[in-house]
Formats: structure tokens, sequence, C-alpha cells
């Protein structure tokens, strides 16, 4: 006989805690959310695939459309690949790298790119609201609601 949560064989069926069995459905999720998110980036950028923006911990990826938008005109813009550094963040992993408390990153919003591809004039033309730059080089982009942000690292 096969246990109905985990499929292994088991002796003892439907004997699994609480937790094993959320631990299942949030797997199975995890899985739904992957194809999901790898099809919305394929059809929603021509330069971009979802797995480039996965969490580490997580491997959940969630963009903004808006945010892929942003990354298509800014490469167009500099005339070459952007590789992305960091894109999600789920909040433990935002936790984990000592990411903002409010972090766009976590939003599916975000987006850290390498130094000396883009410059803030060049992001802010693509239409990134919010940009964190080393110098005049921005290595993070958003596209957060509401006002402009700039902070320097």
């Amino acid at each position: 006989m096969r246990c109905e949560f985990c499929r292994r064989p088991s002796d003892r069926p439907g004997t699994h805690t609480t937790a094993t069995r959320a631990i299942a459905a949030v797997d199975e999720l995890r899985d739904e959310l992957r194809v999901v998110n790898e099809a919305a980036a394929q059809l929603g950028s021509t330069h971009f695939r979802a797995s480039e923006f996965a969490c580490p911990h997580c491997h959940v990826a969630l963009v903004r459309p808006r945010l892929l938008t942003s990354l298509e005109r800014l490469r167009f813009r500099i005339r070459q690949p952007i590789p992305i550094v960091s894109g999600y963040r789920c909040p433990v992993h935002n936790r984990a790298v000592d990411g903002a408390r409010n972090s766009q990153h976590m939003y599916g919003a975000a987006a850290d790119i390498p130094e000396r591809l883009a410059t803030i004039h060049d992001a802010e033309l693509a239409g990134f609201t919010g940009i964190g730059s080393r110098g005049v080089w921005a290595v993070h982009v958003d596209v957060r609601d509401g006002g402009a942000a700039r902070w320097r690292y």
C-alpha cells in the first residue's frame, strides 16, 4: 500500500504529521509556480528567462512584467546582454543576504546587474524608478510603485 501524501510504500498509510503534509503541499505548489513563471517570462521577454530571476533558496521566480519591459529597453539602449546577478528573493533568502526589510526583490520588481554595464542615466531612460549605484554605474534597478528612489552603495 502507498502513503497518500508521499506516495511511498508504507504499512501505515496516512500517519504523516500535519507538517509533513504541509511540506508536500508547498513542494507541489512550488513546482507549479516554476512552470507558470517560466512560461510567463518566456512570453513576456525576448532575452530573459524566468530561471535567471529564480531565488537561490526556494527556486521560485517571480518577475513583474514591467521589470522585464524595462530590462529589455535597457538592453537595447546599451546594446549588450545583461546578466541578472540577483532577481527574486523569497523573504528567507532576503534576510540571509541582509536585504532591505521591504526589498523590491521580494515583489519580483528588482534586479541586480553587473557594474560597468549601464549608467544611472541609461537606467532612468529605460524606465526604472529605483536605482542603486556604485559611482556612475547602475547595479540595482527596480520598477517600484510610487516615486523615484536613488541611493549609492
